[in-house]
């Protein structure tokens, strides 16, 4: 993926490498989509492909699906009500989406959501209105990323209504009532969300085990976060302890007990304790992978171990981390490893 994005970005791919993508690509995403990773269902249509695209695009002038979807049994029997969109699965459920209104004439009322089981009995239904639909579009920019947000991860699923995001639980029950202007999957037992223009952290149950106080913050890496307060980055812990107080520029998440901070423009890395056990002395600094983190210093990448010695001179155009002994850089002319 980096390979081709970097001849892509030098116009060196030919348009036959990018229609094989291409196929590749749909091959794999219908794969998904038609089989779900479930044995004895399948997919049925009772409509054939109209045009696809963003769901938003309708609204502009744009086309929408007169595909219609259901789950089958092995021998073709329909399982399943019928739907615009039936997403990939997780967890053993799918999201499930059908437009209500006249497509045709582009007279859309409302959209109903839905989570489905590999039964295909709706386990959680919920009408989103036009409104809601935008808003929510504005928020995720495309329908992948809608389908990922809106996915079951341990066992629950964001609702939006009103408005405001909640969860549901594998059977439906709402868990944690829409309270929240933004939320993230959950990911190790909490779930980041958004309410009051500031970020903190949820349990399972709705408990927010860190207090929505913060301006950004990040996932959790070997359990600590990276959080922002008045413009300055520090870290908290998963009851949310402020293990490392907000004094770096910008941070990077902890990789092999190590991560990236930036202070007075320039890049080193600290341990879980708060300690500069690398100085601040890099222009860009990544993630370490296998014991080397990429560094760069006087516009050129290199490698430095764990203890900041320097185990690969900064010579690169680019360079990447580490995997499985290999890493991928570049120069001006090309890419390898």
């Amino acid at each position: 993926k980096l390979l081709l994005e970097w001849l892509l970005a030098r116009k060196k791919v030919t348009f036959i490498c990018g229609v094989l993508l291409v196929v590749i690509l749909v091959f794999t995403l219908s794969r998904s989509f038609m089989t779900g990773g479930q044995s004895g269902m399948g997919m049925g249509f009772t409509k054939g492909v109209g045009q696809t695209g963003e769901w938003k695009d309708f609204f502009n002038g744009g086309g929408l699906w007169e595909l219609e979807m259901y789950l089958t049994n092995k021998v073709g029997g329909r399982i399943s009500n019928v739907y615009h969109l039936i997403g990939p699965w997780r967890e053993g459920k799918a999201l499930a989406l059908k437009v209500e209104g006249d497509i045709v004439k582009k007279e859309i009322s409302s959209f109903k959501v839905s989570y489905i089981n590999t039964s295909g009995k709706e386990i959680y239904s919920y009408s989103l209105s036009r409104g809601d639909f935008f808003e929510i579009m504005e928020q995720y920019h495309n329908n992948s990323a809608v389908i990922n947000a809106f996915s079951f991860r341990e066992n629950r699923a964001p609702v939006f209504r009103n408005g405001l995001y909640g969860f549901i639980d594998e059977k439906g029950k709402e868990v944690v009532p829409p309270r929240y202007e933004r939320v993230s999957p959950f990911k190790d037992g909490l779930a980041k969300v958004h309410r009051d223009n500031n970020w903190g952290y949820i349990d399972a149950r709705g408990k927010e085990v860190i207090a929505c106080q913060y301006e950004s913050i990040f996932e959790f890496s070997e359990g600590l976060a990276a959080v922002e307060r008045e413009g300055l980055w520090g870290y908290v812990d998963t009851k949310g302890k402020e293990r490392i107080a907000c004094q770096y520029e910008s941070t990077r998440m902890f990789e092999g007990g190590l991560a990236a901070v930036r202070r007075d423009g320039l890049w080193g890395y600290i341990n879980s304790k708060g300690k500069e056990v690398i100085a601040c002395q890099y222009e860009e600094a990544s993630p370490f992978h296998e014991g080397l983190a990429a560094v760069k210093r006087d516009d050129l990448w290199g490698y430095i171990d764990a203890k900041g010695k320097k185990v690969i001179s900064c010579q690169y155009k680019n360079a990447w981390g580490f995997s499985e002994g290999l890493a991928l850089v570049s120069d001006d002319e090309q890419a390898y490893y």
